[in-house]
């Protein structure tokens, strides 16, 4: 299962990663092995605060093996095994608004494989 999860409706940076790893706990229970987080990219387009620190977090659990990789948006485009590994199982995954034109506001998690 695919899920889509929205940081930009919370107030403040730690109340996002909060939910983030709310919803990453959650997903695992619930079977979801993927996950599409929107993030934004900031106010300027440079990247924002909680993009910054939503990407720490992810490669912090990355390191602590609590999740298995994840990709940044705005490196969708690039061919890459994990990549062509979610397509395989959501097809669905290509017709994802989000990820057109290689969004810099937006991570994909790959939970587990």
């Amino acid at each position: 299962m695919l899920k889509v999860i929205n940081l930009k409706e919370e107030v403040g940076l730690e109340s996002a990663l909060l939910k983030l790893e709310n919803e990453i706990k959650f997903a695992k229970l619930e079977g979801t092995s993927a996950l599409i987080v929107i993030h934004g990219y900031g106010s300027h387009g440079q990247g924002g605060v909680i993009k910054k620190e939503v990407q720490n977090l992810l490669t912090d659990l990355q390191k602590a093996k609590k999740i298995e990789t994840f990709i940044p948006g705005e490196k969708w485009g690039e061919m890459r095994d994990d990549r062509a590994y979610l397509e395989r199982i959501y097809p669905e995954i290509i017709l994802q608004e989000q990820l057109h034109n290689l969004n810099n506001g937006v991570t994909i998690i790959l939970l587990k494989k």
